[in-house]
């Protein structure tokens, strides 16, 4: 707590996550990850998230990834790199060339594979079901 002087006149600790049952694991991430986000919007760095979106809301999802997106409030050009299964979140919030596979081969060494380049993909598509009849039919196996 800081005074009028901009002093640090009293110190409170926090306790947050003292009562688990009252957060959703997807609130929990996202007050641990809005720190980063936030930052890496101010300062145009590069954040990589792993499993966004596993369990946190779709809607608040899909609004954190359109910060990265919108020229008035990403104005530091941050980037945003999300890993995870595949989601709804693929139709609405990305576009086929900002989307990434990665592919195993018969060694079991992984390549990424860009969505705008499977051959059939088109803008009008659903990704999500071109993705799982792609991971489907493919030998190798395809993970999102």
């Amino acid at each position: 707590i800081f005074n009028s002087a901009g002093a640090v006149s009293k110190i409170r600790k926090s306790r947050l996550f003292q009562d688990r049952q009252l957060y959703s694991d997807g609130t929990v991430g996202l007050i641990c990850d809005l720190a980063l986000i936030l930052h890496a919007l101010d300062t145009g760095a590069v954040l990589c998230i792993n499993d966004f979106s596993s369990m946190m809301n779709i809607f608040l999802a899909s609004h954190l990834i359109s910060l990265f997106s919108s020229e008035s409030r990403n104005e530091r050009s941050a980037q945003l790199i999300l890993t995870g299964g595949i989601s709804p979140l693929t139709d609405k919030a990305f576009r086929r060339d900002q989307i990434y596979l990665t592919t195993k081969d018969e060694q079991h060494r992984s390549h990424l594979v860009r969505l705008s380049g499977i051959p059939g993909v088109r803008k009008s598509d659903n990704y999500e079901k071109k993705l799982l009849e792609s991971a489907l039919s493919s030998a190798g196996g395809i993970i999102a």
